[in-house]
C-alpha cells in the first residue's frame, strides 16, 4: 500500500476518454440524453470544455434544437466557448470520437464513477486540513466529511420508472400483506380514533408533532416510540432536549403509575418501588434505544439510524426536537437552515422506509388562535412542505360546545395528511404517568404491553 504522501501526489481519476465518447455519442445520437440526463451532471466532466459542451448538448435537447456540428458550432462561438471546447479539432475529436453511440449510458457510468472517486478525495482533503486545523472541533470536523460522503450519489443508470404491470403487482403484493396482518400496515398508536381513522404511523412519512411548550409534544413521542418497540418493532429516540436518565424515569414512572415527582424527592414507598422495578424491568426487554446528544447534526441523526437499521433493523425514528438540530451551515438564514433540516429527516424516511416523528415548536402566535394553524410551525414553512403528516397538540380543551375545557382533556388535530383524511383525536392527559391515553378507558399500569 501507497504511503499517504504518495497518494495524495497521484494524478486525481480522470476518464477523459470516456468524457469524450459520452458527448460524441449525444452529437451522434441527441435521444441519448433521455436516458443518462436524470444521473450524468455537468460538475461530473473533469474538463472545462467538456463541461461547456455537455451544458449547451443539455439545452439544445430541451429546446428541440438539432446538435450537428454546424449548429453547435455557431453556439459556441455566440456564447464564448469555442476556445474552451478546443475549436474545429477539438469538436471533430469528441463528434468523430465515438466508438459505439448506443453505448453511452456505459461511457458516462465510467465518467460518474470518476467523479465520484474524485469527490471522495476532495472530501478526504478536507477532512485532513481539518484535523490539522486546532479552530475545528473534531466533531464538526466528522459531521462534515460525513455530509459530504452521504451526498456522494451512487448512481444507477436507469429513471426508475416501472411499467404499470410492475406498480399493480407490488399493490397486490402490498394488499396481501395487509390481509395477513388483518389491519393496516402503518404502526399503531394504541389511540383509537387516530388508527382506526388514519392508519397509524407508515414508513417513508415525515410525521410532525407540534405544540407550544409544556403541552406534552415529549411525553407523546415518547409514548409512541415506547408502544412501537413494546410491540417488538426496533425503535430509536434521538433526545436533543432531555437525557436519557430523564427519558427512562418518564417511561418507567408512565409504565409503573409512580408519580416521577416521588421519584425527584426521594419519598417512594416499598410497593412504589417494587413497581418501578417491575416496568424497568420490562422497560428492559424492549427494542428500544435511546441517543441524548444536545447538539447533533442532521449527518449524525442519519449516520446513527443507517447504523441501527443495519445493526438490528429499524421501524421507527422519533426526534425530539426539530429546531434543536444544528444546522449544517450555521451562517445561513435560519429559514433556510430549519428548511434544510426537515428535508433532510424526510430523507432519511424515504431512504430507510420508516417513518421519522419529530417533535416542534409552535410560534408564539398560535397562542393568540383557538386552533393552531399550518403557519404557526415555527421558524420555517418548508416544515409544512416537506412533512407528510402534521398534527397539533393541546391540552385544556373543550372536546364538545356543549362541555367545558377541562385541564386533563387533550386533542390531537391533524393539519396536514398527505396520503389520508383531517381528523381530530380526543386524548386524556395523566399528570402522575406524564402520559396521555384514549379518553373513554380507564388508566392502568402497565397497559404498554397488552
Amino acid at each position: 500500500m501507497s504511503a499517504p504522501a504518495d497518494l495524495l501526489d497521484r494524478t486525481p481519476p480522470a476518464a477523459d476518454d470516456a468524457e469524450r465518447a459520452v458527448l460524441g455519442s449525444i452529437i451522434l445520437r441527441p435521444a441519448a440524453l433521455d436516458d443518462i440526463g436524470a444521473t450524468l451532471r455537468f460538475e461530473d466532466f473533469r474538463l472545462a470544455g467538456h463541461r461547456a459542451l455537455y451544458r449547451h448538448l443539455v439545452a439544445m435537447h430541451a429546446a428541440r434544437e438539432g446538435a450537428d456540428e454546424i449548429t453547435l458550432a455557431t453556439r459556441l462561438k455566440a456564447a464564448g466557448d469555442w476556445n474552451l471546447v478546443g475549436g474545429v479539432a477539438g469538436l471533430a475529436a469528441i463528434a468523430s470520437g465515438v466508438a459505439v453511440a448506443s453505448h453511452a449510458a456505459h461511457y458516462a457510468r465510467l465518467v460518474v464513477r470518476a467523479a465520484q472517486r474524485r469527490r471522495m478525495l476532495e472530501a478526504g482533503v478536507r477532512l485532513i486540513q481539518a484535523a490539522h486545523d486546532d479552530g475545528v472541533e473534531p466533531a464538526d470536523g466528522i459531521a462534515g466529511a460525513e455530509a459530504e460522503m452521504a451526498a456522494i450519489a451512487t448512481c444507477e443508470y436507469s429513471d426508475g420508472a416501472v411499467s404499470a404491470q410492475e406498480a399493480a403487482a407490488e399493490f397486490c403484493v402490498h394488499v396481501d400483506a395487509v390481509r395477513e396482518r388483518k389491519r393496516n400496515t402503518g404502526l399503531l398508536t394504541g389511540f383509537p380514533d387516530y388508527d382506526q381513522t388514519i392508519g397509524g404511523l407508515f414508513g417513508g412519512e415525515l410525521i410532525v408533532l407540534a405544540a407550544r411548550p409544556a403541552q406534552g409534544k415529549t411525553a407523546l413521542m415518547l409514548q409512541l416510540c415506547h408502544r412501537a418497540a413494546a410491540q417488538g418493532e426496533p425503535t430509536l429516540i434521538i433526545s436533543l432536549e432531555m437525557s436519557r436518565l430523564e427519558l427512562t424515569t418518564r417511561l418507567v414512572c408512565g409504565l409503573s403509575g409512580v408519580d416521577s415527582r416521588r421519584v425527584r424527592t426521594g419519598s417512594i414507598g416499598g410497593d412504589e418501588a417494587a413497581r418501578l422495578a417491575e416496568a424497568a424491568n420490562s422497560i428492559a426487554l424492549y427494542r428500544l434505544a435511546i441517543l441524548d446528544r444536545p447538539a447533533i447534526t442532521v449527518a449524525d441523526i442519519r449516520r446513527v439510524a443507517r447504523q441501527a437499521s443495519r445493526r438490528d433493523g429499524l421501524a421507527l425514528l422519533g426526534v425530539d426536537y426539530l429546531q434543536l438540530i444544528r444546522p449544517a451551515d450555521a451562517k445561513a438564514p435560519r429559514e433556510q437552515q430549519v428548511a434544510g433540516i426537515s428535508r433532510d429527516l424526510k430523507c432519511i424516511a424515504r431512504e430507510l422506509d420508516i417513518p421519522v416523528l419529530v417533535a416542534c415548536q409552535l410560534s408564539r402566535a398560535s397562542e393568540q388562535s383557538d386552533e393552531p394553524q399550518l403557519h404557526h410551525l415555527r421558524e420555517s414553512g418548508a416544515i409544512e412542505q416537506d412533512a407528510d403528516v402534521v398534527m397539533f397538540l393541546q391540552r385544556g380543551v373543550t372536546w364538545s360546545d356543549e362541555e367545558p375545557a377541562a385541564a386533563n382533556q387533550a386533542k390531537l388535530t391533524l393539519r396536514k395528511n398527505r396520503n389520508g383524511p383531517l381528523a381530530s383525536c380526543k386524548l386524556r392527559w395523566v399528570p402522575h404517568a406524564t402520559r396521555f391515553h384514549p379518553p373513554y378507558e380507564a388508566f392502568e399500569e402497565f397497559s404498554y404491553a397488552s
